[in-house]
């Protein structure tokens, strides 16, 4: 006897009974979601590398640099909603092209702040907003409630995929091209 991966029926999940085809609709409408999402983060990802040679990530750090003027790795961090080590690789690999420059604070000389230069503002006139931009201002224009279970439901989606760690967008595929290519 042949079984069906599909079955249209009532069934249980966490406690309430849900209609299959109902759910697969909306796994269907998250997914249809996800790739749009992701389709515009690559492809700004696509065209940051072919007009200027840098990521996504990296065109992102530079605009919210553009944007903010000096600051701490705490604070562009917090700036790309992301974590300092990531934030403090791709700022690490700008400083290596002169397009950022990283020096003590004046104020604390344990502390270092970073800021674009002449060259990395050139640069950005080559390039349209960072998708990531884009996709901070749409979270950050929802409710505080509607956010939070958004949070809450990504990441159980996450954990559930046995996704791996959170770096900036792109950032690992660009270096493995550019490994790929030999450069």
């Amino acid at each position: 006897m042949r079984r069906t991966l599909y079955r249209p029926t009532i069934d249980k999940y966490m406690g309430a009974q849900v209609n299959v085809d109902e759910r697969d609709r909306s796994a269907r409408r998250v997914m249809d979601a996800l790739r749009r999402i992701v389709r515009a983060l690559r492809l700004f990802d696509r065209s940051a590398e072919q007009r200027v040679g840098l990521s996504g990530a990296r065109v992102f750090v530079l605009q919210i640099l553009a944007d903010g003027g000096r600051m701490s790795m705490t604070e562009l961090a917090r700036r790309t909603q992301t974590d300092p080590s990531s934030v403090s690789v791709v700022a690490g690999k700008l400083a290596g092209r002169k397009l950022v420059v990283m020096k003590p604070s004046a104020a604390d000389g344990r502390r270092r702040e970073i800021s674009i230069t002449g060259a990395g503002r050139a640069m950005l006139r080559r390039v349209p907003e960072a998708a990531q931009s884009r996709l901070i201002a749409g979270l950050l224009g929802m409710g505080a409630r509607e956010i939070e279970h958004l949070a809450r439901q990504m990441e159980t989606l996450a954990e559930r995929m046995g996704a791996d760690d959170a770096i900036m967008f792109f950032e690992d595929d660009n270096k493995a091209r550019r490994t790929k290519k030999g450069s």
